[in-house]
């Protein structure tokens, strides 16, 4: 597997949950145009930002690909992209039902009106945790097959602040072995092609063991 990495970040293949050692053919990015050829052909990781999130999805978005976001937020506040704006300008080149949000729980009115507007799916942590978890992985995976392509992207955020330290903590999220089911299971998707970590800085231990299980099947 490809692992693009945004930085100087260090990162070691582990031996994954299922037995199997991670392999990783690592490519260190120093622009984004260069990223942008790096995602031209094949499967690949990513450990970078929202920006690089974005020049990747937005690269691959004309081969049909879809994205599963995992964040405590929304990311559609009307400003320049950032992570709290990443959903509103993907929206401009991704239609919305290739957009799925999961765990979102810090979320405004604004945001809300927005996600409904544009009809865009999204697991709230309320909804997931009055259904069930499996059946949460169960609707996104279906979706997500009729897709040419899905890319997974993971904001560690997206867990509670109670298991990862970020920058935007926001109480009542997934656990870790919660999030390590969703990866396990998205990754056996037959039509998977990226993932992306990002908001791991606090954490990278936790990066290391996402890429390491989403690079083997």
């Amino acid at each position: 597997m490809k692992l693009l990495i945004v930085g100087g970040h260090k990162v070691e293949p582990l031996v994954a949950e299922n037995g199997q050692l991670a392999k990783f053919d690592i490519s260190r990015v120093d622009s984004l145009e260069h990223l942008a050829l790096m995602v031209r052909a094949g499967n690949f990781l990513l450990l970078g930002d929202r920006t690089a999130s974005f020049t990747v999805l937005k690269e691959i978005s004309q081969k049909g690909t879809g994205v599963i976001i995992f964040d405590a937020h929304v990311g559609a506040l009307p400003m320049e992209l950032s992570h709290d704006s990443f959903v509103r300008h993907l929206s401009e080149f991704i239609p919305s039902e290739r957009i799925i949000l999961v765990g979102v729980r810090d979320l405004t009115l604004e945001e809300l009106s927005f996600l409904k507007q544009h009809n865009i799916r999204y697991f709230s942590m309320q909804s997931m945790t009055m259904e069930s978890m499996q059946a949460a992985c169960d609707g996104m995976m279906e979706l997500a097959s009729q897709w040419a392509s899905t890319h997974v992207s993971i904001s560690l955020d997206v867990l509670d602040p109670a298991f990862a330290n970020t920058n935007n903590p926001s109480p009542g999220g997934l656990t870790t072995r919660e999030l390590l089911y969703f990866v396990q299971r998205l990754r056996m998707l037959r039509n998977f092609l990226a993932a992306d970590v990002v908001d791991f800085e606090k954490a990278p231990e936790l990066a290391e063991k996402l890429l390491s299980e989403l690079a083997v099947r």
